[in-house]
């Protein structure tokens, strides 16, 4: 755009935003459920999903995005909140034995119910960034970086969760050739038992006593691996510094090995 001045044509930069993406998602159900026989339920579902965007999350922030001004395809890739694989189990059982007695002993030995549920879902996707800004654009201060082909490693949590020596940095000025949300963090599982039983008081009253375990194994929930690049050495392969590529905490919904008991009133 221009306009005149009287002493002559001067230029004038004129930025425009908007605000757009392009969300994808596809998934697959499965569902198999065995209704109640002989005291016994269980039911398991499975999912398999596939979402793809060039924005990030929940209200569009997308780290490492739109570093490159008008290549919103550079920014294509698994979304924040995808989980491509989950599955989940659950069984209900009530316990046969007992149910022919009377008195104290039939209190004490019938009603019992064992019910169990078995989680597992895939990490979900992130990106590895450049703390540097070797890109050197306009208001980026972590950009991404050059990938190579991954060495052979052995993953842990808390030594390398990826191969931190697969990146590169780029020559200054330029842009990375690494993906959007590439990377994915661990798989999170969980086992929760119960153990229910049910005093009669009254015809329409009972009380229930239950003791229930939550993340019954105390399997660790890992969190976001420490995903931005902290230093580089002379041939411009990552270090470890800052603790590139180590996960050093736990996830946000982590829950510790929890049993409780309780009892219940049901009228």
């Amino acid at each position: 755009f221009f306009f005149q001045a009287e002493d002559g044509i001067r230029d004038v930069a004129v930025t425009g935003v908007q605000t757009c993406a392009l969300p994808i998602y596809t998934a697959l159900q499965l569902m198999f459920q065995r209704r109640y026989s002989k005291g016994l339920s269980i039911a398991s579902n499975y999912t398999w999903a596939k979402a793809m965007s060039d924005v990030g999350g929940p209200g569009g922030a997308c780290v490492g995005c739109g570093q490159v001004l008008n290549d919103l395809g550079r920014d294509y890739g698994p979304s924040d909140y995808m989980v491509k694989n989950r599955f989940t189990f659950t069984a209900n059982y009530e316990l046969p034995f007992g149910k022919n007695l009377k008195g104290i002993a039939g209190q004490v030995m019938k009603g019992w119910q064992v019910n169990a549920i078995y989680a597992f879902a895939t990490g979900q996707p992130f990106t590895v960034l450049d703390g540097s800004a070797q890109q050197n654009s306009f208001g980026v201060t972590t950009d991404r970086t050059n990938v190579v082909a991954a060495q052979s490693f052995t993953q842990s949590p808390t030594g390398q969760w990826f191969d931190f020596t697969q990146f590169r940095k780029q020559p200054f000025g330029t842009e990375g050739n690494e993906g959007h949300n590439t990377f994915t963090m661990p798989n999170n599982k969980r086992i929760d038992i119960s153990i229910f039983k049910d005093f009669r008081i009254t015809e329409g009253t009972k009380l229930q006593f239950r003791a229930e375990g939550f993340n019954i194994t105390n399997t660790p929930l890992f969190g976001l691996p420490n995903n931005t690049i902290g230093g580089f050495d002379s041939n411009g392969v990552p270090t470890q510094a800052g603790n590139f590529g180590k996960i050093t905490s736990t996830n946000a919904f982590y829950t510790p090995r929890d049993i409780q008991l309780a009892l219940k009133l049901i009228f």
